[in-house]
């Protein structure tokens, strides 16, 4: 009751709040709905011309630098709510075979580049980040997903990508393509520290010839090998 009494006594009007109201300071709740704040008009294309700083003119992804931006990002929150994050460096480019048969690697024709990564946007999260990765590389930023999780999900992007031949008849034999993954914290402290770790298990996938590798399962191959010894 004493609650009550003191609450219905603040409801009542001091000489300073009338003041105050007579002063025309505070509104009348009824008056601020009939005049409401005019809509901001938003203008995409001045969206348009800020993305377009950060995207490349050709395939249309954001720009190395800002997928760091993005991964600096992320990994702080993944650390402050102790989340998993997950990184994927891979490359993708096209086995050229010359007039003497020799293989080399070349970089995909453009129609080829932007069908195979319009595939793997296709199966991943509205909120995963798809980025270049320095100069000739990509990598798929994975908030809230682990690396098994995150293996699984690149299977499925492989299997997308030979669903059928991309442009020029570019099929498994012809394309060249790695993942490397690496997660947070498990092998990572420091973005540093993660990216490096996604890049050792990109080149261990291409030292190795197979699709993909974690950077968890090294080191613990590592650690078995230690442990036989």
């Amino acid at each position: 009751m004493g609650f009550l009494k003191n609450f219905q006594a603040r409801k009542t009007p001091t000489p300073q709040m009338e003041q105050v109201n007579a002063a025309g300071w505070v509104q009348n709740p009824q008056a601020d709905r009939r005049n409401r704040a005019p809509e901001k008009v938003i203008d995409q294309r001045t969206i348009d011309k800020g993305l377009a700083l950060i995207e490349s003119p050709v395939i249309g992804l954001p720009c190395f630098p800002f997928l760091l931006y993005e991964v600096q990002k992320e990994f702080s929150r993944a650390l402050r709510h102790r989340r998993n994050l997950s990184i994927v460096v891979f490359d993708l480019q096209l086995k050229h075979q010359d007039r003497n048969g020799d293989v080399r690697l070349v970089p995909l024709p453009e129609s080829a580049a932007l069908e195979a990564l319009y595939r793997i946007k296709a199966q991943k999260r509205s909120f995963d980040f798809l980025g270049h990765y320095e100069t000739d590389l990509f990598s798929l930023l994975l908030p809230d997903a682990d690396p098994n999780g995150t293996a699984r999900l690149v299977a499925r992007m492989i299997e997308s990508l030979f669903a059928t031949p991309l442009p020029y008849d570019i099929d498994r034999n012809k394309l060249h393509f790695a993942f490397g993954i690496a997660g947070c914290p498990d092998d990572g402290t420091s973005v540093g520290r993660l990216l490096g770790a996604a890049e050792y298990a990109l080149a261990e996938a291409l030292q190795r010839g197979v699709p993909l590798v974690k950077y968890h399962d090294i080191t613990n191959q590592r650690q078995s090998c230690r442990q036989a010894v």
